[in-house]
This record gives structure tokens, sequence and C-alpha cells, in this order.
């Protein structure tokens, strides 16, 4: 039979009633009674001090000696049992600063970056682009308004080559001598250069003609008396219908006045009203072919600014992140030149008719203009000079980008283009110009973070279920350490979970070998143990199979084995099943400790008296099955005694033993084996028994000097919890304890008396009282004895034994 069989036969033993070595009949109510047990929480250890200051304490309560941990006694704390969604989220978030909860913080983080980076990106590139964009059609603009303009030295140039071969004919005289060869000079330059819109040609006598395109090709042309008459023309050119004259003076037209200034090269005239009665802008030079010199001639080609207004309005220079732009030309005193927006409504003009400044028109053009003179780009104030280095320039004024370009060809054209744009945000335009491309944008970096926490998930849940099964072999809950195929998949993960499941064995081992409560302390401490003991008030038991040299020598090794185990497994679970701690096994003996300094227990001699009465109770089962299955049975004594013990480690500096030692510890040993002179099962010593007394019927045996001990021991047999006896049995355990007394007062007659009445009572009222008659039979002895030499002198009244 294996012994898993025979313990479980055993524990189906336990509701019946058995029959003890004596023959007597009891069951294990006759042993114990419903007691709750205690738990409280064990002491992390530290390094242990010798203490014996306090071995006389209170029995019932702990040594101060016994404080030395880090910790205090306390009852265990009641908590209220947990909801399971806390339970679940307990397991999916063990703490707040986990590997997994800090991975998913940075993918998260990560992902709030990632997105905020690629609303800063779109920002900060948008209004890149935007500023780009501003540049790039000021750079437009200036370019559409220079080749406007630009084309003003080639056609002076051109004029002057042709004039050349004219002059020659004329031999000095001046051009306007040959009225047709000059109009098909003008007439073939202005052809040849459309941009400009009319070319004039006058000298210092007067003389002046003009040539415009128009739709009906105009040709304007001095007829005397300082009147300027406007020709319709054939296809030769030549007038043939008057139109209208004015009156007009070659030599005081602004053209004529810049060309005069000119010397030879180009100049710029100022803006003036044409003849025709438009804004009109020329370039200007002096005829370089020889003539008279007392004739100067000048040419100029006009520019209609009306036109090149209209021109600039015409441009297409909206996009899609632009909702209004508005361009203006100004000079540099801020009169308006070109002006594109339909909103200048002009402030404090007394006169229609004048040029309009900048800084009369309405906010926010009139700021624009006092911020513009504010940097030097405008000069409002004609006493104030602008400054020449600030060419072009982009910036938001007032929720505008206002950008700046100033128009310049080294011959006196000094104009500055103003850009104002109001624009949709950059994002905007993104999202709505292309929504797909930026949600798929979005899309993928959400997906790629979710992808990414579940992975981390995947990872960390595998760290944290190998942190788990260390923090349970920490706490020794090795049942709870569950290898898992998902580990095995990945490395370090797998060598993680080989190394745990080798030390969750290895821990298995060693608790067999070690109380399981000092290696948990241990573990849970994290403290390095070393040499050393402290006092406590503990209680120790100490049993030991009765006549197991005959025993041994009698059966195989195979059914002592057997036997031996069932015998060590009823005797341990006893203990342990009571709070005591199996010290070590001795031969076929047991050294159990009930408190100690890892787990303190204030009633621990009622928790070893209950502890040697289940153990004895458990022997007796074992009895019966064995008797049952023809095998050898076996009895057990038991010793328990209370008092202050040193406990802690000791042996040498390579290998350590937690134990106790001292004088409660060897009481203990003598008192189980004095259970062989008495017949008994259990001894206590007079401290158990002065604790226990009133929960536990207790017998007297006898007043003993021990071996090596000099004081008397007043030594008692445990019978059973005094809730479960009977009133008989109460009444000859008070009678004994009036024996004690007897035998203490030296009263040995009385003594004797009292027995013999005490085994009459026994007798008749109690028919199992073999242990009962026993124990009188021997303290009727022992009276009879101290009689005999009670003429002596004083009578030494205990015994002494040799007993180890």
């Amino acid at each position: 039979m294996s012994h898993g069989a025979i313990a479980d036969r055993i524990k189906a033993y336990k509701t019946n009633s058995l029959s003890s070595a004596t023959g007597i009949t009891y069951s294990e109510s006759q042993y114990f009674a419903p007691t709750p047990k205690s738990k409280v929480l064990p002491i992390s250890p530290s390094t242990y001090i010798v203490d014996l200051r306090n071995s006389e304490s209170d029995l019932h309560g702990i040594d101060r000696a016994s404080s030395f941990s880090s910790g205090v006694a306390t009852e265990e704390i009641l908590m209220p049992e947990k909801s399971p969604t806390l339970r679940y989220l307990k397991t999916c978030c063990p703490a707040i600063n986990s590997l997994q909860n800090i991975l998913l913080f940075i993918f998260l983080f990560q992902t709030f970056i990632c997105i905020g980076a690629m609303v800063l990106l779109f920002w900060a590139s948008g209004e890149r682009v935007m500023e780009d964009i501003a540049r790039m059609r000021s750079n437009n603009l200036g370019l559409a308004v220079m080749e406007y303009l630009g084309t003003a030295p080639r056609i002076l140039n051109h004029l002057n080559e042709n004039f050349i071969f004219v002059n020659r004919r004329l031999y000095g005289r001046p051009l306007f001598d040959d009225e047709y060869q000059l109009l098909q000079t003008l007439v073939s330059s202005k052809h040849s250069f459309s941009s400009c819109s009319s070319i004039s040609y006058g000298n210092s006598k007067g003389q002046f003609m003009a040539y415009e395109n128009t739709t009906t090709s105009v040709i304007l042309k001095l007829i005397g008396n300082n009147t300027a008459g406007v020709f319709f023309h054939n296809e030769y050119y030549e007038p043939k219908t008057l139109v209208t004259t004015s009156s007009f003076n070659v030599t005081t037209r602004p053209w004529y006045t810049a060309g005069l200034k000119s010397k030879g090269s180009v100049s710029w005239t100022p803006i003036f009203t044409a003849v025709s009665g438009i804004l009109s802008l020329a370039a200007c030079t002096t005829v370089t072919v020889p003539n008279n010199k007392s004739i100067v001639e000048v040419i100029g080609v006009h520019f209609d600014l009306n036109y090149l207004n209209y021109k600039i309005g015409q441009l297409d220079i909206s996009d899609m992140y632009t909702k209004s732009i508005y361009i203006i030309v100004v000079e540099r005193n801020g009169n308006i030149i070109i002006n594109t927006s339909p909103n200048i409504v002009i402030n404090n003009l007394s006169n229609n008719t004048a040029r309009v400044n900048l800084a009369n028109c309405v906010e926010p053009y009139s700021q624009i203009a006092y911020y513009l003179n504010s940097r030097g780009i405008l000069s409002l104030n004609s006493s104030k000079p602008y400054d020449t280095t600030q060419t072009r320039g982009i910036e938001v004024f007032n929720g505008k980008r206002l950008s700046y370009l100033t128009l310049s060809d080294g011959y006196g054209l000094d104009w500055v283009l103003l850009s104002i744009s109001e624009e949709y945000s950059y994002a905007n335009t993104v999202f709505y110009s292309s929504p797909a491309i930026l949600s798929c944008s979005i899309v993928l970096i959400i997906l790629s973070t979710l992808v990414m926490v579940f992975v981390t998930q995947v990872i960390t849940r595998s760290i944290w279920k190998v942190s788990k099964d260390l923090y349970n072999i920490s706490r020794l809950e090795i049942d709870e350490v569950k290898t898992s195929k998902l580990l095995n998949g990945m490395y370090e993960l797998k060598l993680l979970q080989n190394t745990t499941t080798s030390v969750k064995n290895g821990f298995q081992s060693f608790i067999k070998f070690i109380p399981k409560e000092i290696v948990r302390d241990i573990l849970r401490s994290g403290i390095q143990v070393k040499l050393g003991m402290t006092s406590c008030n503990t209680s120790i038991i100490f049993t030991d199979v009765v006549d197991f040299t005959t025993f041994s020598e009698s059966s195989s090794t195979r059914i002592l084995l057997k036997v031996i185990t069932e015998y060590f497994n009823s005797v341990s679970s006893a203990v342990e099943e009571n709070g005591g701690v199996i010290d070590k096994f001795i031969g076929d003996g047991v050294m159990a400790i009930f408190s100690h300094t890892l787990d303190i227990l204030p009633d621990h001699a009622e928790k070893a008296c209950r502890a040697a009465l289940l153990m004895t109770h458990n022997i007796d089962m074992l009895k019966e099955l064995c008797i049952q299955e023809r095998l050898p049975h076996i009895q057990i004594r038991v010793g328990v005694n209370t008092g202050t013990a040193l406990i802690g480690n000791i042996g040498s500096k390579e290998r350590f033993n937690f134990t106790a030692i001292g004088d409660t510890v060897n009481t203990s040993s003598r008192l189980e084996a004095l259970n062989k002179r008495y017949g008994t099962r259990i001894l206590i010593g007079s401290r158990t028994f002065d604790i226990v007394s009133s929960k536990f019927l207790c017998y007297f045996v006898d007043c003993v000097k021990l071996k090596g001990k000099l004081k008397i021991t007043d030594v008692h047999t445990l019978q059973c919890e005094l809730s479960a006896a009977s009133n008989e049995r109460k009444y000859v355990s008070q009678v004994l304890t009036d024996i004690k007394e007897l035998l203490r007062s030296r009263k040995f007659r009385e003594m004797k008396e009292k027995c013999e009445n005490l085994a009459s009572f026994v007798a008749n009222n109690l028919e199992d009282g073999m242990i009962e008659l026993n124990l009188i039979k021997e303290l009727k002895s022992r009276a009879e004895s101290l009689i005999d030499v009670e003429n002596d002198g004083e009578v030494d009244f205990s015994l002494t034994v040799n007993e180890k």
C-alpha cells in the first residue's frame, strides 16, 4: 500500500471511535473542543542578538527581546473582498510603474508626439510655404511690372539707331524737318515694342510729334501757335482728319524736361497726366546723333499706367491657400500708382483729381502706410529719407500677410510693390485639398501605435508572468507557478521561464529540509541571515516512538519506511495545523517549536497542547489502520514544555541551522522520556500547566528533579480539552491536585489516604479509568515510600530521575 493510500485511510478514520493501546475506548471529542484558529502575520528576520534580560517575562505575553525584528506581531487584518473587475484590473495593471504601463505610456506619448510633430510640421512648413508663395508672388508681380516698363531703354536705343539714318539725309538739321521720315521712325519703333503706349519727339524749337498706337491709330502733331492736333492716319501714315486741338507747349511737358536732365542717358519722369488725360509715365533721353548744336532734341517713351493697372489686375495670382489678395504699387512718398483693391476709400480728400496717398486710405491700408514709414521703406514726410537697403520683406500685419518689394531699374524708377493677402491655414488647406492623404497618415500612425501596443502588451505580459512567478516563489506560493507555451516563442523569455522553473524545483526541495516559514521570511525580508540568537518565550514539543529499536529490528526496510513516514506525516500535520514549526527530525523523534522570532504566537502553550493531543489521536488512527492492513503499529510519547529559549541561527560560518536551545528545550526532551516511567503518553511541564490548566484537563503525575536540574518540576499528564471532559474526570483532576499539595506539604499519610479514596472512586465511577488507576497507584506507592523515611529528618519529597 502506498503512503498516500495510508494517509487517505487515516483521514477516513477521523470520524470513528478507535481503541487506544491500553484498550480504552475514546473518540476525537474526548480530546478536542472546537477552538477558532488565530493567525498572526510573520515578522521579517534580522540579525539575532542574545538577550536574556526578560527571561522571567509573562508566559502569556511576548518577550521584549523577541521584538528584535523590523516588524511587530499584529493580528490578521480582514480586508473586504475585491470585486472581479478590480481583481481583473489588478491583474492587467499590477502597478502604475509596471513595465507594460511604462511602455504603453511611451508608445502613446510617441503617438501624440508624432501627431503633434505632424501638426507642427504642417504649421511650420505651411508658414514657410506661405512665405515662399508670397515671395514668389511678389517676384512675379515685380517681373510683370518691370517687364512692362523695362523695355524703355531698349526702345530709346532703337530710336537713336534709326535716327542715325534719318540724320544723314538732313545733314545736321532737326529731325522734324523730315516729318514723314520722323513719323515713320516713331511708328516702326512703336510697332516693334508694343508695351509702350506712345512715343514722342520734341525739340527746343517747340516742334513736337508723337505716335500712339490705338484702335484708331492716332498721330499727335504740333500744328502751330502752340496747338497740338490729333489726327487719324491712313495706311501710309499720312494725317487725314484733324479731330481736336489743344493748347500745347512741348518744352513744358514732363517728359521733355526729364529728357533734358538725362544728359544722353535714360531718365524717368514723375507720374503725370498725358494729353489724352490718362495717368502716364515716360522714359526720356536726348537724341545722340550729330545735329545743330543750337537745337536740343528729346525723345520719350510713354507708358499708360491705367493699362498697367488693368494688366496687373488680370494676372492670376490667387491659389488654394489664399482667401483674398490685393496688389498696391506706391511711390516712396506713399502715392498710389496701381491698386487692385476695391475697398480703398479715400479719407480727407478735398480734390477728387489729386493723387491718392496710401496714408489717407481706410484701415488697414493707412496703418500699413505708417508701419512701412516707421520701417523706413516709405517716406511719407519728404524730409525723412527712406532706407534703400530694404529691398524686400514678408511680415504678418493684423492677421494679413504683407509682402513688399522695391522696383528699381537704376534710371530713377523707385517704386514699392505691396501684396496684401488673407490666407487659409495650411492645415485646413491640406485637409480640404488632400483629406485622403491626411486621413491615411493619421490612420497609419494610430494603427502602427496599436500594433506596437499589442506587441508590447504581449511581451510585457510575458515578462509580468515571469515576474509574478518569481514573486510567488519569493512568497513560497510555488503551486501558483505554471509554465506557459507563449514564453517559448522568445529566447530570453524562454530562458527566464526555464530558470524560474529550476528555482521553483529547487525551493520545493529546499523547504522539505528547512521550515517553510523560515524560508518564506528570509525571502520576504531580502536580508542576508547571520549567526546569532535571541531570547523568545516559546513552547517546545518532543516526540518519540515507543520501542522503536525493537520495531525496526522486527520489520523489513520497506514496512519500516512506510510506517515511519506515516508517523512523521501525522506528527507534522498536527504541528502545522496549530501554527508550529518542525525544527528537526531526530532519528525516530521530532522537535517542534511553537512561537518563534519569525512567527510569534500569543497562545503558543495552548496550541502546543492541542497539537500534542492531535498527534496522539492521529497515531491512534494509524494504529487501527495498520491492524487492518496487518502492519506493525506504533505508539508515541510526547513532552511539552513552555518557557524562555534562545531561538535563531546556530552553526558554523558556512552552514546554519535555525533551532532553539536552552533549559526549556532540555526539559521538554526530559519530559518526553519520563513518559516511559509513568506509562503516560503526554507529559507537560509546570509552566505549561500554569497556562493551560483552565482550558485542558490535566492530571498531576509527580514532583520530580529531572536529570541535570536541582529545581523541582511538577509533572502533569495532558488528557483532553476541559470542555470535552466528564465531571468524574474533572473531579479526579481536582483530587490529584489536592494530592500534589499534600505531597509538597509533606503530609504523606493524608496523601496515601487520599489516593486510596480516589482509587475507590475511579473503580466505581469510571469504566475506562485504567490511566487514572495507574497514576493513583504510583502516587500511593510514592506516599508509602516517603512515610517510611519521614522520621529521618526533613524528607526530599521529589523524585530524582536520570532519564534523558
